[in-house]
């Protein structure tokens, strides 16, 4: 039956990948290294910039805020002088 197929496919399946365990117990200490050396060079790092952003991002946008009213708050001042001297 199908059932029966499977079972022997999966049951074959699992004898060819039997010898996988021995490998993985004998690159466990380069897996173990490269996943430390990845952990240090690449998560760690952006996990600090991650928290470094968010630590920042209400500065950013208080400075931004402040930025674009004084902006606005110049312009009116100029054109208001600007008016001024027009109506002079």
């Amino acid at each position: 039956t199908a059932l029966v197929f499977l079972l022997k496919v999966l049951a074959n399946l699992i004898a060819f990948l039997s010898p996988f365990p021995i490998l993985l117990y004998i690159l466990a200490p380069l897996i173990v290294s490269t996943q430390l050396l990845r952990e240090l060079a690449v998560y760690a790092p952006s996990r600090t910039l991650l928290y470094a952003a968010d630590a920042v991002y209400p500065a950013y946008v208080f400075f931004g805020v402040a930025c674009i009213t004084g902006a606005l708050i110049g312009l009116s001042g100029r054109l208001t002088v600007l008016g001024v001297l027009y109506v002079l």
